[in-house]
């Protein structure tokens, strides 16, 4: 797979993103809820369960997110809010 279609690929979860964090105009974080959709990107991406269940984050009331930047700094450049992440 090349870079640009796992850009196309993780930019499928776009749409789930809850949240982000940005520190000196870069950012750092990007929160999509841990769900059935997200874990089968994750995988075509190349992560294994372990990895997930190691880096999901739980809520009390709202379940489990996962951070996408630790996946898409192999291959992203960056994410903004209107176009997700982007290429190297």
């Amino acid at each position: 797979m090349t870079a640009l279609e796992k850009i196309e690929l993780i930019n499928t979860l776009h749409d789930s993103v809850v949240g982000s964090r940005t520190e000196n105009d870069c950012c750092v974080g990007v929160l999509v809820p841990l769900n059935k959709k997200t874990i089968k990107v994750l995988k075509q991406l190349g992560v294994d369960y372990e990895w997930i269940r190691l880096n999901r984050l739980a809520t009390p009331t709202d379940g489990y997110f996962i951070d996408l930047v630790p996946v898409a700094i192999r291959f992203s450049s960056g994410w903004t809010r209107e176009n997700g992440f982007q290429p190297l």
